[in-house]
């Protein structure tokens, strides 16, 4: 996930990429991304007098509104992000198939990708050891061994939620729970380990990049 940066020479904002793109260059080099739209979901609303249809439940509805938005501005393709927030397979599972159900219901020829990390999106953050060697040159720290079965109250700094283990092992890297970190991370990650780690998840999405691979042709 990326964010928006003040530029004081343009006097306008511009994109950063975050470490979602980080991963996405890894995983799928040949698709030589020139630019990217970051939207975050409360954006995702209706325009005009488009009909949502029915049956579309949770993320797809949101799925819905962004498919049909990259056809708007133009764009190839959306990857749909979103953290599963749960160590339970089926939950994860319907949360991908709201997004894959949005995706369809927009009938548009836009490539629509779900990314869906369980149990969030620090969790393949938190997949190689080597990629902290820069933090922790020692290798001191210890990851979870299955990073996306972790599971807690997001907000209680003590939980085992992905997001809290992140920023506690930043804080014995002395290193920012920032995104330069996390893109520094996801840069170091090797993807094998990443599969190997969270072999749902990381694995689905790397499937469903997949439907990207006309667009490597272009």
């Amino acid at each position: 996930m990326g964010e928006k940066a003040w530029n004081d020479k343009t006097r306008s904002y511009s994109e950063r990429n975050g470490w979602i793109q980080v991963l996405l260059d890894k995983a799928a080099p040949r698709l030589r991304i020139s630019e990217v739209m970051r939207v975050r979901r409360r954006e995702l609303v209706s325009i005009g007098k488009v009909k949502l249809p029915a049956g579309l439940d949770g993320h797809g509805v949101k799925a819905f509104y962004a498919i049909r938005k990259a056809k708007r501005e133009g764009c190839d393709a959306v990857i749909f992000m979103a953290d599963a927030d749960t160590k339970d397979k089926m939950e994860w599972a319907k949360k991908h198939q709201d997004i894959v159900d949005g995706f369809t219901a927009a009938e548009t020829d836009k490539v629509g990708v779900p990314c869906v990390p369980k149990a969030a999106s620090e969790s393949w953050l938190l997949c190689d050891d080597s990629a902290w060697l820069r933090f922790d040159d020692k290798a001191k720290i210890k990851l979870p061994p299955k990073p996306e079965e972790l599971s807690g109250e997001r907000s209680d700094p003590k939980s085992n939620h992905p997001h809290q283990m992140f920023k506690r092992i930043c804080d014995e890297c002395g290193c920012s729970d920032s995104r330069e970190t996390r893109c520094d991370v996801a840069n170091d990650s090797s993807i094998a380990k990443i599969k190997e780690k969270c072999p749902l998840s990381f694995n689905a999405f790397l499937d469903d990049l997949k439907a990207l691979e006309p667009l490597t042709k272009l």
